[in-house]
């Protein structure tokens, strides 16, 4: 089987190129390669070879394109803050009564006030890609307590950083706002 499918590829090959060239000829030739010494150019040969190294570039320069980030959208608004979940008492229309679900405060693009939302309707939202135009980071230090310190041998504060990321994000609309980092691809 092996020899029929061999014998195909030399025929179409006659075919296309109209000479009688060998499959081995045409299509499997194998070259080796020639050995490249550099202690046996000369002062010129190796001047031009390090001037044609220093003029190519070491690697192609892509054009930095922004970061997309994710944000989650609820009956085409979309969520800029969210607050943990907690569980609380919802009506339940079906068996007409209070159960107790996960629920999730959310604030929306353009309103202050914080809306409770299911918490498996937050998971499963549509999410929509908005473009990272900028960042900034404010770092906010607060005493938590104090330690004993082996240098002083006293008691000393202990200072804490806390950092927190902004992203400037490009909305859809091509409105921009600025949201904190936690929020993007929540």
């Amino acid at each position: 089987m092996k020899d029929d499918v061999i014998a195909k590829i030399k025929k179409d090959l006659q075919g296309a190129s109209g000479d009688q060239k060998t499959a081995e000829d045409s299509v499997f030739s194998e070259e080796t390669p020639v050995p490249f010494d550099v202690s046996s150019l000369s002062l010129q040969q190796l001047q031009q070879l390090k001037s044609v190294l220093a003029s190519t570039p070491d690697g192609q320069k892509k054009k930095r394109e922004h970061s997309i980030v994710r944000l989650k959208s609820i009956d085409a608004k979309i969520v800029v803050d969210f607050k943990n979940a907690f569980l609380a008492l919802v009506d339940d229309p079906e068996n007409n009564r209070k159960v107790e679900r996960h629920v999730i405060p959310v604030r929306y693009n353009g309103e202050k006030d914080y809306h409770n939302i299911p918490y498996k309707q937050f998971i499963g939202a549509d999410q929509v890609h908005c473009e990272v135009l900028s960042t900034r980071t404010e770092a906010e230090e607060y005493v938590e307590g104090t330690v004993f310190s082996r240098e002083k041998g006293t008691n000393v504060e202990l200072v804490c950083k806390k950092v927190t990321n902004y992203f400037t994000v490009q909305l859809p609309d091509k409105k921009t706002i600025e949201i904190e980092a936690r929020v993007a691809n929540s």
